[in-house]
């Protein structure tokens, strides 16, 4: 015969066996509960304690503080499975054929935060060839998942871009344009050769990026990390650079006239044969390792601010076109020998 501490102790076991048979979300949910409605309880009594007299006006409130808590609760949760379970159907959804979509069905599958439709639609769109036309000019394509997409040579003039996922993708002659990246994820992306004049980079991430030979004229960079990212030979004129994070980049050979940043950290950075003609740097954040455009390293004595103090060296003068025949000059030597022989030169066309 099973006593009452024997019943107590078997209850006991099948609560604890059901609590943890609960998913970790589930039972994170139950102790968010529970912990307000505790807060709750003991906000009330601490009150009590205090002002005995309004003791019961606090247990009348009481009651419908604690609905109120556990109905917004439950609403967020709600909402919040809700986005859950859409964003895993999404993904558990069998991807239907690209060669059935219309180019709006492409480019909207493109936005997809699910990279393997954002992925396919990519190389639907390239087979098409609207990925390398005019079709996505300004399309919002924010939040997408494109990790590693082969993106070469495409036209995404002024698409927004913020948020999106571009990590290892390949952009190799993209043009960029007024795109919108920001808060973009480009870390070790391929962006040699790409466009991205006056294009919005604000805390974009594009470490260890490859951005040899790249137009960044105008662009914006401010609080943008490019730690250890190529530079080499790449355009920044006028660029925004305040708070950028170049530590360890390569900026050799870099166009960074008319260049402007505050607090731009250039710890480690190699900035050997750099044109900094007019850029205006306040407070830059440099160290021993950083190289000067002179190939000396910094130190107290010998700072960055010299080197962007000079003005912008003059355009060469263009060549003078000569008529040349069989690979030699020819206009100006006959005009040279009419000169020494006194000879009239023809004023008609013969």
């Amino acid at each position: 015969m099973m006593t009452r501490k024997h019943v107590s102790t078997a209850r006991s076991g099948r609560l604890t066996r059901a609590w943890y048979e609960l998913p970790d979300a589930a039972r994170l949910r139950v102790l968010i509960l529970a912990g307000l409605l505790t807060m709750g309880v003991l906000l009330s009594l601490l009150v009590a304690w205090f002002s005995p007299g309004i003791w019961w006006h606090i247990w009348l409130n009481l009651g419908s503080e604690l609905i109120g808590t556990a109905l917004t609760f439950l609403l967020v949760d709600l909402l919040l499975q809700r986005h859950g379970s859409a964003a895993q159907a999404e993904a558990a959804t069998p991807a239907e054929p690209n060669t059935y979509l219309s180019r709006p069905q492409l480019i909207a599958r493109l936005g997809s935060r699910a990279s393997r439709f954002a992925l396919s639609a990519a190389d639907a769109l390239r087979s098409q060839g609207w990925l390398t036309d005019d079709s996505l000019h300004g399309a919002a394509l924010q939040g997408t998942n494109l990790q590693g997409a082969n993106l070469a040579y495409a036209q995404l003039n002024a698409v927004n871009l913020s948020d999106a996922n571009l990590a290892h993708a390949d952009l190799d002659h993209a043009l960029l344009r007024e795109a919108r990246l920001d808060g973009a994820n480009l870390e070790q992306a391929y962006l040699q050769h790409a466009d991205l004049e006056q294009a919005s980079l604000v805390a974009a991430r594009l470490n260890a990026a490859d951005l040899r030979q790249a137009n960044l004229t105008a662009c914006e960079c401010i609080l943008t990390d490019m730690q250890q990212s190529s530079l080499h030979a790449a355009t920044l004129r006028r660029a925004l650079l305040s708070r950028a994070n170049l530590q360890h980049a390569d900026l050799q050979h870099a166009d960074l006239t008319g260049a402007q940043g505050r607090e731009v950290d250039l710890r480690g950075a190699n900035l050997r044969h750099a044109r900094l003609h007019t850029a205006r740097f306040d407070h830059p954040i440099c160290n021993e390792e950083t190289i000067l455009p002179d190939g000396q390293h910094w130190s107290r004595s010998h700072q960055i601010q010299p080197f962007t103090e000079t003005a912008e060296p003059p355009a060469a003068p263009a060549p003078k076109a000569d008529i040349t025949r069989n690979g030699t000059r020819h206009a100006e030597d006959i005009h040279l020998l009419r000169l020494l022989l006194n000879e009239p030169e023809d004023t008609e066309e013969r």
